[in-house]
């Protein structure tokens, strides 16, 4: 047993004796007390004439590293709101890092908090939720990416849906419920890839899931990445950059509904379409099926009227054509019959005329041949002939005969004397005869 664990017979104080003893902790430590701090607003919301807000610090990744609730009280919450409106033109707001004085405080039930006691309008900057987030998009413009997945064809009938989602997330469940018991009776297929849906493990985890939906991308007609409300500064997981490069070159429309109406996230502009709830995408999906369905009936009744149309122009046609037919085919038919007329008178003084002609050009052919073939076998025999002379120059006891000789070693033909070692037994073929030598340098 670790020696600072006490035993289990050691009596046990109450919870609210364990809280008492941190809030007497908190409070007698002077250094916790009229703190000037820098932080970033999250989730901020005024109630019952009282600010509250979440204070969030992240890191270069844009991972939070440090978050607290804060609270400032309704009589100095007037007052210092409206200093810093005065001097900077806005509000106190989601997204602004801000400075501020204040202490550390602990309640029994609501836990520890940071009492706002002053602000320092001077101090002014976007936020690093707000400048990474837009160094993120900047980076997707730049390279082209920006619009990529925005700019993919919904499918008109959308009915085959991939959804991300938590696995028993409340979202999902409105979801599904708001899919699938539509007024209009539209049938969705729904398949679901699950995911973590905040956290440092959320990027990663909807990466793969996007990754499972691409290997099987002809079953689906998009993707749907959902979840419930929760805080804002639980958004700050779909704020990652490789996870936006996945959204932007995925090759299936991409809807999000991440639950927040108040706030944005990277996903929000980069994907195709941003729905502020899980509800309102299966609104949205919904409302596409039944334009599609509209349209389609649409078309269906133009294509019927006009087929009407045309068949009813087209029965008046064959009405006239009914009536000219009888006149007109036998003016055709005494037509036809002059012409072949002309044509019996007409082919006996065409043909001779033909014949004799034909027969004068296939006597001048007759002779253009003759003279042309034995022109090409003249000269076929004097290109064999001087094949022939060349060969018998080039035949190996002719070349043996002028002079030459030829050296082998193992019946090879040698050719470079730097690749015979001493020793080296030579065979030299002459004209007439052989003769063995050996290679002494």
């Amino acid at each position: 047993m670790d020696a600072m664990t006490q035993s289990p017979g050691v009596d046990a104080i109450t919870l609210y004796e364990y809280t008492a003893r941190i809030g007497a902790t908190i409070h007698s430590q002077p250094t916790l007390r009229n703190v000037w701090i820098t932080a970033e607003l999250s989730d901020v919301a005024v109630r019952g004439g009282h600010f509250y807000a979440d204070l969030i610090q992240k890191n270069e990744q844009g991972a939070t590293v440090a978050r607290m609730r804060a609270n400032l009280w309704a009589s100095q919450h007037v007052v210092l709101r409206n200093k810093y409106i005065r001097q900077t033109g806005e509000d106190l707001r989601n997204g602004i890092k801000v400075k501020i004085c204040g202490a550390a405080n602990h309640h029994n039930i609501y836990g520890l908090s940071f009492n706002i006691t002053d602000i320092d309008p001077s101090y002014v900057d976007e936020g690093d939720i707000m400048r990474h987030r837009m160094e993120i998009l900047n980076r997707m413009k730049q390279e082209g990416l920006f619009d990529e997945n925005r700019q993919l064809p919904l499918p008109a009938d959308t009915q085959r849906i991939a959804i991300i989602s938590a696995h028993g997330a409340a979202g999902l469940g409105d979801f599904l419920n708001q899919l699938g018991h539509n007024p209009d009776g539209y049938r969705f297929t729904t398949g679901f890839f699950e995911s973590p849906m905040q956290g440092e493990r959320a990027p990663g985890g909807v990466m793969a899931a996007l990754e499972r939906i691409s290997a099987e991308a002809e079953r689906w007609d998009c993707v749907v990445i959902i979840r419930g409300g929760g805080a804002t500064a639980d958004m700050n997981c779909f704020d990652n950059e490789q996870l936006a490069r996945n959204v932007c070159l995925f090759p299936l429309p991409v809807i999000v509904g991440i639950g927040h109406e108040r706030d944005n996230c990277v996903l929000d502009y980069i994907a195709h379409t941003r729905c502020k709830t899980p509800t309102a995408v299966a609104e949205f999906l919904v409302n596409h099926q039944r334009e599609a369905w509209q349209h389609s009936t649409e078309l269906t009744n133009r294509i019927l009227r006009e087929a009407t149309l045309r068949l009813d122009g087209e029965k008046r046609h064959l009405a006239q054509i009914e009536t000219f037919v009888p006149s007109v085919a036998t003016q055709m038919i005494e037509r036809e019959k002059l012409k072949l007329k002309n044509f019996t008178t007409a082919i006996p003084l065409s043909t001779t005329g033909l014949t004799t002609r034909e027969k004068t050009r296939l006597d001048g052919y007759r002779q253009q041949l003759e003279t042309a073939s034995a022109t090409v076998v003249s000269r076929a025999k004097d290109r064999l002939r001087a094949t022939w002379e060349l060969l018998e120059v080039l035949r190996p006891d002719n070349t043996l005969k002028r002079g030459y000789s030829i050296t082998r070693v193992d019946g090879k033909a040698v050719r470079d004397a730097a690749a015979l070692p001493p020793g080296t037994i030579l065979e030299t073929q002459l004209a007439s005869g052989s003769v063995s030598s050996t290679v002494n340098s």
